[in-house]
């Protein structure tokens, strides 16, 4: 539609209609241009309010941070029941979307968590972290881990027999990509799981009947801060992002053929005995070390390949 030429703001919504098309590009003839419920006025000239700061929208962006959530439904206590910033896509800072910890899930059979806490359950292990799946725009790898003691179905399967799947740890990737499988491991003609439940540590680790994820971010989950699913000799709480940074559900995270609890044991020997002293920490700081998430071997790892060759050699 055309604006009214004898008005000057034809939508009424106090944006003139010269402003609303050379300035802000938004429909002269319609007060809500991206239709996510707030005015386009209150877009660009209101603004809202974050924790003392004021900050603006896109008045022609349906959802302007991307979190999968409209604007609206974030500066308005709606069917999410939190009121989040609209121009973050992260209001908490949990490396997990907005949009991703109420409305839009990334993964099934996960309670929502808290948009405004980094960590829902208080476990000391932040919210994204705990329920990240695999994303190749966010380079990330799944510490979505769903571990099953009987034969279960997968979303979507209808029959256990055309698609049902065993017992043990399945990797989630995605609603499009779904379980992932290590392939036929012990030729049974079937799919495996990334583990067989006797390659995993489940010490303690209670696994009701219709499942559980090793890792919940959820208020009231079950703890699993204190468990070592991966069996790598780290609990999970060691290999959160302020402590090693490691995957939880990946015994060897960069995949260099070395346990991960194998390399922070070494890295801290390295240091207790003197192998690596002040200076050389000063100068090419943890390289000097095992470092279980680096995937190029480190000095110290290249120093025990030269000594090992001399040894045998």
């Amino acid at each position: 539609m055309r604006s009214d030429p004898g008005a000057f703001d034809t939508d009424r919504d106090g944006l003139s209609d010269a402003a609303e098309y050379y300035d802000y590009f938004t429909n002269a003839t319609d007060r809500d241009t991206d239709s996510d419920g707030l005015e386009d006025f209150t877009e660009v000239i209101d603004g809202f309010t974050w924790n003392g700061s004021v900050y603006f929208t896109n008045a022609s962006s349906h959802d302007t941070d991307l979190d999968g959530l409209a604007d609206g439904e974030e500066v308005i206590d709606g069917l999410d029941q939190y009121i989040t910033h609209a121009n973050n896509p992260d209001s908490d800072d949990d490396g997990l979307f907005d949009g991703s910890e109420v409305l839009n899930i990334p993964r099934p059979w996960q309670g929502a968590t808290n948009p405004l806490n980094n960590d829902t359950d208080g476990d000391g292990q932040p919210d994204g972290w705990e329920m990240q799946v695999f994303s190749v725009q966010h380079n990330t790898k799944s510490h979505s881990l769903w571990i099953s003691v009987t034969n279960w179905m997968p979303p979507g399967c209808e029959s256990m027999i055309e698609c049902g799947l065993g017992p043990g740890g399945w990797v989630w990737s995605s609603y499009l990509g779904g379980f992932s499988t290590s392939g036929d491991r012990d030729g049974d003609g079937q799919m495996d799981p990334k583990y067989f439940l006797h390659e995993m540590n489940l010490s303690g680790f209670t696994v009701p009947a219709n499942g559980r994820w090793a890792l919940n971010p959820a208020w009231g989950s079950l703890p699993d801060s204190a468990f070592d699913i991966d069996n790598d000799t780290l609990m999970n709480s060691l290999e959160a992002p302020d402590r090693w940074d490691t995957n939880p559900v990946d015994d060897d995270t960069d995949g260099d053929k070395l346990p991960d609890g194998w390399e922070v044991h070494f890295s801290e020997l390295s240091l207790s005995l003197g192998l690596v002293d002040n200076n050389t920490l000063s100068a090419v700081g943890r390289a000097a070390r095992w470092i279980p998430r680096w995937t190029t071997p480190t000095l110290m790892e290249s120093m025990m390949g030269r000594r090992t060759s001399m040894v045998t050699g």
